[in-house]
């Protein structure tokens, strides 16, 4: 089971692993630093987005990058991301 989660007062955002089902975390990654505020995230489709303060981010096949050291993000305007947020 994965979780992720953003820091508000920070600029981190994590993949929270339980790897053998015991509902603790054996591995926390970070996915992202630098961030301004991350401040809620949001998982759809197999895509994470990421609010900050000015801009939502959107990591395309999260699950699959992982293990990865660079995840693809592409900056969403507002248009784009009030779409993602409206639609079922």
């Amino acid at each position: 089971m994965r979780c992720f989660v953003g820091t508000r007062s920070g600029s981190r955002v994590y993949a929270v692993r339980d790897e053998d089902g015991d509902h603790k975390a054996e591995r926390v990654i970070i996915l992202a630093s630098g961030l301004n505020r991350p401040n809620g995230v949001a998982f759809k489709d197999g895509d994470l987005y990421v609010a900050e303060i000015s801009r939502i981010l959107r990591y395309r096949n999260i699950e699959a990058h992982l293990d990865n050291s660079s995840l693809p993000n592409t900056a969403l305007g507002t248009a784009a991301a009030r779409s993602v947020i409206a639609s079922p």
